[in-house]
């Protein structure tokens, strides 16, 4: 194939149309705006997302790749969007999640550790928190799986002494103060605190004393997972509880953060969602597989190696679990209707090709998931 070279939007259209035959929907060839209508296109969204990412639903011959005018720039357009509000929907579902994961570990440790005014800052204190490092048979531990970093991170430090985790960090509060407006220190400033040891102080006012309930709000997803392998039994049982999980599933829901992060994170960066998979390098807990009934590929190849693969469906059979997904069906199910009114003959081809996308055997199955 070879590297390809940049080409001006004119002659990407070109290309489309004249070498892969898209449809022209124009009433005239003589005023065809179809080049217009690609360039248009993509002005406003990338060329290798809305025709690299997308033609593989919709092409009619895949050797050599040709539309055969019977998809047009209308059918990529509609596509497109699909994914869109697809990704949209799945995103706002992923914040309900992420949400509750928030409200539920700040509420259990904050009664644990933090219930008294001196005790405010006690989630910046790393004795509150199990080492992980010092746990047997751990995980996914080995030097580049996926939780060796965070399980170093516990204890890991910067070359000028500041710790790596973002809570145990010396200057945590004083970059939470100065990053996120809606912390003013002034409200959240006590002339009775009087900081322990161990927890973060304020630089510019030692009586100054964030709540966990307050702060946690600024942290990312990333740290919230973090959180989910360092906090306690005591308190990590809680919040198994709340997400409808027993004690001895925290293997299992720590696997769960890694799809769920990992779909968060290519909804928000515009990933083809209907495409989205998991890397390899993310190995999933087997009862994760068992429990959920889930259809994953052994990482490189092997039966040896830990399940890891797992398609759009499967991602959505694990949020459904502890968010309704009803939502997620009813887009699939306006854009069957929308192809089937425009592609007549080619809608069940271009239908069925978004079930193998998502990695879904038929669209009954997925109404049952939703």
């Amino acid at each position: 194939m070879g590297i390809k070279l940049w080409k001006q939007r004119e002659d990407l259209g070109a290309t489309l149309i004249e070498e892969r035959h898209l449809k022209c929907n124009c009433t005239s060839r003589n005023n065809c705006t179809c080049g217009m209508k690609i360039n248009e296109f993509i002005k406003n969204t990338n060329y290798f997302q809305c025709f690299n990412g997308l033609e593989n639903i919709l092409l009619v011959s895949n050797n050599p790749k040709d539309f055969c005018n019977k998809i047009s720039v209308e059918d990529f357009q509609r596509l497109y969007s699909f994914d869109r509000q697809l990704s949209s929907e799945i995103f706002k579902l992923l914040n309900i999640f992420e949400e509750k994961l928030q409200n539920s570990i700040s509420y259990h440790f904050t009664k644990a550790y933090c219930s008294t005014l001196d005790d405010t800052m006690q989630y910046t204190n790393k004795l509150n928190y199990k080492d992980i490092s010092n746990e047997d048979n751990y995980p996914f531990s080995g030097e580049y799986q996926q939780y060796f970093k965070i399980i170093n991170e516990f204890n890991a430090k910067y070359p000028n002494g500041n710790n790596k985790f973002l809570l145990f960090d010396s200057f945590y509060l004083k970059n939470l103060v100065k990053k996120y407006e809606m912390i003013d220190p002034l409200f959240y400033k006590d002339n009775l605190y009087n900081a322990p040891t161990g927890v973060c102080v304020y630089r510019n006012d030692p009586k100054v004393a964030v709540p966990f309930w307050v702060a946690i709000q600024s942290t990312t997803f990333g740290t919230l997972k973090y959180l989910c392998h360092y906090l306690k039994d005591s308190e990590m049982d809680l919040v198994l509880k709340d997400f409808g999980l027993t004690k001895n599933q925290r293997y299992m829901f720590l696997s769960v953060l890694d799809v769920i992060n990992e779909l968060r994170n290519q909804c928000a960066h515009g990933t083809i969602i209907f495409k989205f998979k998991t890397p390899e390098y993310i190995k999933l807990n087997n009862n994760l597989v068992s429990t959920y009934n889930l259809s994953p590929r052994h990482g490189s190849g092997t039966r040896t190696t830990p399940y890891s693969v797992i398609y759009l469906f499967d991602a959505l059979k694990i949020l459904s679990h502890f968010v309704s997904v009803k939502s997620i069906y009813k887009i699939f199910k306006k854009f069957t209707y929308t192809n089937n009114h425009y592609l007549k003959k080619d809608a069940r081809r271009v239908n069925d090709n978004i079930l193998k996308a998502i990695n879904a055997d038929s669209y009954t199955e997925l109404k049952q998931l939703c």
